[in-house]
């Protein structure tokens, strides 16, 4: 894909990912790749405005306005959750998650349901982009 390679080629410009797919994979390699955010076809307004507003405070040099505020959601999670949020960044399925970690199918679901809400994100997708844009893969 033209966008990836432009990322892998170094072109400094800030890159806002949008795909009409919402494949995890796709979203790791965006974001490892050094994208500033991979959003989803259709992904409301405000998200889009943001992802555009901190590509553009990134490459005048600053750091996005809402980084403390990432920060902030990125601490409310508890220990178990960082640990499942990482998983879901590495792509293993719930059954997975539960096999690696020892715990129970329903506990992982109960995990992913509070970290999707904490996080503000709509789906495992936006919850690997956020754990890459937080730096906990």
């Amino acid at each position: 894909m033209l966008q990836q390679e432009m990322i892998r080629r170094g072109i400094t410009l800030p890159i806002v990912f949008l795909s009409a797919h919402g494949d995890i994979d796709m979203a790791v390699d965006t974001m490892r790749s050094g994208a500033v955010a991979f959003l989803r076809k259709g992904s409301d307004r405000t998200r889009l405005l943001d992802a555009i507003w901190s590509a553009i405070e990134r490459a005048e040099g600053a750091e996005p306005e809402d980084a403390a505020r990432e920060v902030a959601r990125w601490q409310t999670l508890t220990d178990r959750e960082r640990e499942v949020l990482i998983e879901i960044a590495h792509g293993l399925s719930n059954q997975e998650i539960a096999d690696k970690l020892f715990i129970s199918l329903p506990t992982v679901k109960t995990h992913v349901a509070h970290i999707l809400s904490k996080i503000n994100a709509r789906d495992r997708v936006q919850a690997v982009v956020f754990a890459y844009e937080n730096h906990l893969v």
